[in-house]
């Protein structure tokens, strides 16, 4: 409704910049400005140009102070992503330019990093040597300290295999975000953590997990690589399937084999094994997988 009624004003060859300046102290009331990026990314739908611009340059100077100051994490990821939205619509309808670009994806990457170097402490990933590391550091150190910090997560068996790979998953979109070089120590810890760990303990692994593993694999150390490591997922979750089936025909019952379930039930008493040749998936000097995937 807004959205047609500046596009409206515009038609008319009206001023239509008066609408966001009413808006704008409404939202700013209710600690959201996630209506702003839904009205500006109308506006560019509509290809309406807005009359002035210079209340809406003053309110994006004023939302980084706010991003770059912000303590609470789960508001910042939300203005994070909000901001990242108004910003794109806003570069569009020419009221930001470059610059300000930059500046928010420097705010950004502070921000997050951050982050991660302080669920990093928390969780006693850090290595000695950088336990009183600051933000500030150049970007092929950050992604040193990324891959190791992935590799100290998948070797620490004090935390759930859930907490793991979400620790993993964040690093993983840090990475992709700021367009860093993944290198096989990263994929091979991915691998620990979807596949071998949760097969290991006697979890379902789904194909989606397993193909979105396989693909990163294939991206980083080549598709012979992951070729091995889908032929490993198939071969050891169906011996783990298999055995749920036989543990269920043994109680007498002729249905669905659920690995999950019956891990849950405590009903899955032999772990079935991986082949003899096999190798440990992460060695004890943080090279990953063995060679010889299996």
């Amino acid at each position: 409704m807004l959205a047609r009624l500046m596009s409206d004003l515009t038609a008319r060859s009206l001023p239509n910049h008066g609408v966001l300046e009413l808006l704008i102290p409404y939202v700013e009331g209710h600690k959201s400005f996630h209506s702003i990026s839904n009205l500006l990314e109308r506006l560019v739908t509509n290809k309406t140009k807005l009359s002035s611009t210079t209340f809406l340059e003053s309110y994006t100077d004023l939302l980084l102070e706010e991003i770059s100051t912000e303590s609470e994490i789960t508001r910042l990821g939300y203005n994070l992503a909000s901001f990242n939205r108004l910003l794109n619509a806003q570069l569009a309808l020419g009221v930001a330019d470059v610059h300000t670009k930059a500046r928010f994806e420097a705010i950004r990457s502070h921000r997050l990093f951050c982050h991660i170097l302080a669920r990093a402490n928390d969780a006693s990933v850090v290595p000695l040597a950088y336990r009183n590391l600051t933000a500030n550091i150049p970007k092929e150190v950050q992604a040193d300290l990324v891959h190791q910090f992935a590799f100290q997560y998948a070797t620490d068996r004090t935390r759930s295999i859930q907490q793991n790979w979400r620790s993993i998953r964040y690093l993983y979109f840090y990475l992709r975000i700021h367009d860093m070089a993944i290198r096989p120590l990263f994929t091979r810890t991915v691998v620990s953590v979807c596949i071998t760990r949760p097969l290991a303990e006697k979890r379902f692994v789904a194909q989606k997990k397993a193909v979105w593993v396989c693909r990163l694999v294939a991206e980083v150390e080549g598709e012979a690589a992951a070729r091995h490591v889908e032929q490993y997922f198939w071969a050891w979750r169906g011996d783990l399937i298999l055995q749920a089936r036989r543990e269920l025909v043994r109680l007498g019952v002729y249905d669905l084999a659920r690995v999950t379930t019956m891990e849950r039930l405590k009903l899955l008493t032999v772990v079935p094994k991986r082949t003899p040749e096999c190798e440990e998936d992460v060695d004890t000097h943080g090279h990953g997988l063995a060679e010889d995937r299996c």
